[in-house]
């Protein structure tokens, strides 16, 4: 629990979210972030919606090129 803490709840804390994002509870955002064995990105939840699953882009957004 110390280490996931390294890059969950301490960097949000530091950088004044952690009321919103850093962990999974009730009125959090509900972010996820699951990388493959190969910390490749496998898998993406943004306040609790599917963005990409098996690495294969779901929902495009403003940022994409």
């Amino acid at each position: 629990a110390d280490v996931l803490a390294l890059v969950t709840e301490n960097p949000a804390r530091r950088v004044g979210i952690w009321g919103w994002k850093g962990s999974l509870a009730e009125g959090k955002d509900a972010d996820l972030l699951l990388l493959n064995e190969d910390l490749q990105v496998d898998s993406v939840m943004a306040k609790g919606r599917l963005m990409i699953e098996g690495g294969r882009v779901l929902v495009r957004g403003t940022f994409e090129a």
